[in-house]
């Protein structure tokens, strides 16, 4: 969203952050222990990133981070860069295993098409026909709105920084539900898009009840195991092998708090290393976990209607699809108190990309940020000063608005041949107008870009970083108080 410049862009649900373990506890058994063997090595890639990463770590509060790069559907680098843990120092490398955080969205979805292709439920069907215990909001909605965000739920937000006691303690079913219940309507089924992880919540508890076992038995005999990936596990099953999460500012770094990962399910539980996500995320893509129907399905933008008109918006069954400098680009994000991950597909290009990090905070790069710049080099995109393309007439007249998402409301005012913007924060400032309805603002560089993206121009306004969405404002009034 236009209010919110600073990108943080999934930064909705904390990460479940762990004590440091000892020395004797880094050791991994046998059943988690993964040969991180890479596919098609590749020298070139790994300068690539040994550089970007090696530069992000030198300026930055970063701890640690992890990097996998696959390139015509083979593993062809991954490696770990920085600390797993700071005090005693321990070295992160390929199989330290990090927070997916949001980035475990596409493995749930994924997950309920499995569940949806064995007749055991329809994504088109309320998700109370299955879990008749859920809160009216969430089972009058259908599991398909839950999982593209479009319910109109409000996001349930957990403080990262100092999470309620309740957090720290595995919760019921029960708890889940009554937490749930808190949830509120912002707007009817359909009309925008709201970014809401308790719709992954939900989902994740339908899951459970449909087949009588739990989330991460689901995904270890769904997902893992078949597929021979011993680090990508729900969070617990892991804890030896996985980095320390940190939280950086005001020029300390402390442990980030610790969040019972039961209060994250489907929306955030996973942990796993960039080249086993990779993996994952592979063999989805060539038919190995999905039928091709299905696969088709996981990656259909939605279709919003209001006030008559319709339009597509770049999510789907748990994937963002943008385009960054030309380049098609698809995949997820996720963000919490103790780090960031990201997951990014350049399928025109062939081009796969995995990071993770354990450590965030206002000054801390996030994932999607180093990602986009290994990007830019194994993609070869040069430096580019934004320009400036004329706005048809048609789109002056109807643009100019009051625009709202859940996250704060901007103003859009036309000015002779360009647009303007303001907040309630911030002064007014131009839109330079890259072409089809793509704008970037002064000093955003070409990283954050907002857009209409629809024929109609009229009744929604959005912003992605990198090229991924992020956020959906719908216009509120035609006129700006």
């Amino acid at each position: 969203m236009i209010a919110r410049l600073l990108p943080l862009c999934v930064l909705f649900i904390a990460a479940c952050a762990t004590e440091p373990p000892s020395e004797t506890d880094t050791e991994t058994d046998t059943e988690t222990d993964t040969e991180t063997a890479i596919d098609r090595p590749d020298p070139a890639t790994a300068q690539v990133v040994d550089r970007v990463a090696e530069r992000y770590l030198a300026d930055a509060p970063l701890a640690g981070l992890s990097v996998a790069v696959a390139r015509d559907g083979r593993i062809v680098y991954e490696s770990g860069y920085g600390l797993a843990r700071r005090d005693p120092a321990l070295a992160a490398d390929s199989s330290t295993a990090f927070g997916l955080l949001e980035v475990s969205q596409p493995v749930t979805a994924v997950l309920l098409l499995r569940l949806a292709e064995r007749g055991l439920l329809d994504l088109d069907q309320p998700a109370g026909n299955y879990l008749r215990e859920l809160p009216a909001e969430y089972a009058e909605s259908t599991l398909r709105q839950l999982l593209t965000h479009t319910s109109g739920i409000r996001e349930l937000a957990i403080d990262a920084l100092n999470p309620d006691a309740r957090f720290t303690r595995a919760p019921s079913r029960q708890d889940l539900l009554a937490w749930l219940g808190t949830g509120e309507r912002a707007a009817a089924p359909d009309e925008t898009w709201i970014y809401s992880s308790a719709g992954y919540l939900a989902a994740g508890l339908v899951a459970e009840a449909v087949t009588n076992q739990p989330l991460a038995q689901l995904v270890r005999e769904e997902m893992s195991l078949p597929l021979a990936l011993g680090r990508l596990a729900w969070c617990p099953e892991l804890a030896a092998a996985r980095a320390v999460s940190y939280t950086s500012g005001g020029g300390t770094t402390t442990i980030a708090p610790t969040v019972d990962a039961g209060w994250l399910g489907g929306a955030g539980a996973l942990c796993g290393t960039p080249g086993d996500l990779a993996r994952w995320w592979l063999a989805v893509r060539t038919g190995r976990v999905i039928s091709p129907a299905s696969l088709q399905e996981w990656t259909m933008p939605v279709t919003l209607e209001r006030n008559g008109v319709q339009a597509e918006f770049g999510y789907a069954l748990g994937v963002r699809l943008g385009a960054w400098r030309g380049h098609t680009v698809i995949g997820h994000t996720g963000g919490g108190a103790g780090g960031t991950s990201v997951l990014a597909e350049y399928p025109d290009d062939r081009l796969l990309i995995v990071v993770t990090t354990n450590t965030a905070g206002r000054d801390v790069p996030q994932a999607l940020e180093i990602q986009a710049a290994i990007a830019a080099e194994l993609l070869g995109l040069p430096a580019t000063q934004p320009g400036s393309v004329g706005i048809e007439p048609e789109a002056l007249a109807s643009v100019p608005g009051l625009y709202r998402s859940t996250e704060g409301s901007f103003c859009i005012e036309a000015a002779a041949d360009h647009l303007l913007v303001s907040t309630d924060e911030e002064q007014t400032v131009g839109l330079s107008h890259q072409g089809g309805g793509r704008f970037l603002r002064p000093g955003d560089g070409d990283s954050v870009e907002y857009f209409l993206g629809w024929p109609d121009h009229s009744e929604w306004f959005a912003y992605a970083w990198f090229g991924l969405p992020m956020d959906l404002a719908a216009k509120e009034a035609e006129t700006c108080p």
